[in-house]
């Protein structure tokens, strides 16, 4: 069966990042976290969600290319890389859908 890893990338995103992995993280196997040091509450946000869901990496970068680095071993697997902006709110049911055509 495939997997569905999503990956976001973020800078300064406290707004919408707790309802944005909330909407994707029951369509997501894995979610896969990379913060370029935030500088408002993204960074405690994602401890928080990691912590309720163990499904989510959270880790810090330096450099938005860093987190090529947190996918590269995906490459040539039976995975599909779901990339969210921290800004984007999907539908959960439109979403569990999905992952049944897929």
């Amino acid at each position: 069966m495939t997997e569905i890893v999503g990956i976001f990338l973020l800078r300064n995103e406290d707004v919408f990042i707790e309802q944005c992995v909330r909407n994707v993280v029951e369509f997501c196997d894995r979610i896969i976290v990379a913060d370029n040091y935030s500088t408002d509450n993204t960074w405690p946000i994602l401890k928080s969600l990691s912590r309720e869901f163990p499904k989510i990496e959270a880790s810090r970068i330096r450099h938005p290319q860093e987190s090529h680095d947190l996918i590269a071993g995906l490459a040539g697997s039976d995975t599909w890389v779901f990339g969210v902006d921290g800004d984007e709110i999907y539908d959960p049911v439109g979403l569990k859908r999905f992952r049944s055509m897929l």
